[in-house]
């Protein structure tokens, strides 16, 4: 199945090792860790990669799957279930974003209450799925293709491959702090073409 995107996600563990040397531990420039004899507790962050494939899967609307670089081995979080069930979606396109609230972001071009699509976040820690928006044909775009990114200013935003005032596609933002959508754009052939590419 097609990969359609990786996202990185670390979790920080607490490691307890001993100071063999009873001399302490020190950083390269020469700051003290830990005093002589001492066993120092640090962090250790441990890295998974979450993607997508845009088919495939229990229900063949594609997965999202936590890859463990370190082994090799994957796991299936999230089967995508189509127009309704538990994991609405189908057809994941683009890339997983983490955004600045640590969760997931990316968006199936098909699927939801519309079939055009939808917006969704996923939380690693939980291992939590919420959909976040439906997409509309004719007032909030439909079938995006392309990835999310996340502005300066806090808002998701991507694009749709059609719908919106001309049938065509929107650039949309996406305002996490309350959920809100917002059209920004909207495409129209002579002037933008067809197919989006990534923001």
């Amino acid at each position: 199945d097609k990969i359609a995107g990786v996202a990185q996600y670390f979790e920080s563990i607490n490691v307890c090792c001993q100071d063999e040397s009873r001399f302490g531990l020190f950083t390269r420039n020469g700051r003290a860790l830990t005093a002589k004899g001492i066993k120092p507790v640090c962090p250790y962050q441990h890295k998974f990669e979450y993607r997508m494939t845009s088919s495939g899967g229990a229900n063949n609307d594609g997965v999202l799957f936590q890859y463990n670089p370190t082994d090799s081995t994957d796991s299936v979080e999230i089967n995508f279930t189509g127009i309704t069930g538990n994991h609405p979606g189908s057809i994941p396109n683009g890339s997983l974003i983490q955004a600045s609230d640590g969760n997931l972001y990316g968006m199936t071009s098909f699927g939801g209450v519309n079939n055009d699509g939808v917006l969704f976040q996923y939380n690693p820690a939980t291992t939590t799925y919420t959909k976040k928006l439906d997409f509309a044909y004719g007032t909030k775009g439909a079938y995006p293709q392309c990835s999310l990114i996340q502005a300066s200013d806090g808002n998701l935003y991507g694009m749709t491959d059609g719908g919106g005032a001309h049938g065509y596609g929107v650039l949309f933002q996406y305002n996490l702090a309350d959920s809100t959508y917002v059209d920004r754009f909207d495409f129209v052939w002579a002037k933008n073409g067809g197919d989006r590419e990534d923001l």
